[in-house]
């Protein structure tokens, strides 16, 4: 329905293509569920847990690995 799927394929695809990235993560408020579906969407998954700007913030760090270029 909305382009934020299109819009994170699309930098998935720049980070992997442009820059050779091999796994890319994405930082996402706790609250911020629909964040959290689209990154699921986009077939990363939580890898882990921090806090931001002096604790003031818990994220849920989601990421993937990508493929070569060339697959």
């Amino acid at each position: 329905r909305g382009y934020a799927p299109e819009a994170g394929r699309a930098a998935i695809d720049w980070a992997r293509d442009e820059l050779g990235a091999d796994h890319v993560i994405s930082l996402i408020e706790d609250a911020n569920e629909r964040s959290a579906r689209v990154a699921e969407k986009l077939g990363m998954r939580v890898e882990g847990r921090t806090r931001l700007v002096n604790g003031k913030y818990e994220v849920r760090i989601f990421g993937t690995d990508l493929g070569s270029p060339d697959s």
